[in-house]
C-alpha cells in the first residue's frame, strides 16, 4: 500500500470482517439479503426469516427473526 500511496494509486480495501459468528463458522449478516417491503431477510437457500418479536438487553434492541418450517418437515 505505501508504494501505491507512494505513486499516488488510490488502495480501495475491503472492510475487515469482525462477526464473531462468521469467526464461528457461521452465516454472517452480510449473507442475508433484506427485503424493506417484506421487512423481511432471506438466506442463501431461500428461505425467509421472519420477524418474531424486539426485545431490549444492554440497552440494546435486539430483533429476533426465525425461518418458519412446513409442519411436514423432518
Amino acid at each position: 500500500m505505501l508504494a501505491c500511496h507512494e505513486a499516488g494509486i488510490s488502495v480501495f480495501v475491503p472492510k475487515t470482517v469482525t462477526s464473531s459468528a462468521t469467526a464461528h463458522g457461521r452465516f454472517g449478516k452480510e449473507d442475508f439479503i433484506y427485503d424493506a417491503k417484506t421487512n423481511e431477510y432471506r438466506c442463501q437457500a431461500g428461505e425467509r426469516l421472519i420477524w418474531r418479536y424486539s426485545t431490549v438487553e444492554g440497552g440494546l434492541k435486539i430483533s429476533i427473526t426465525g425461518v418458519q418450517i412446513a409442519s411436514n418437515v423432518r
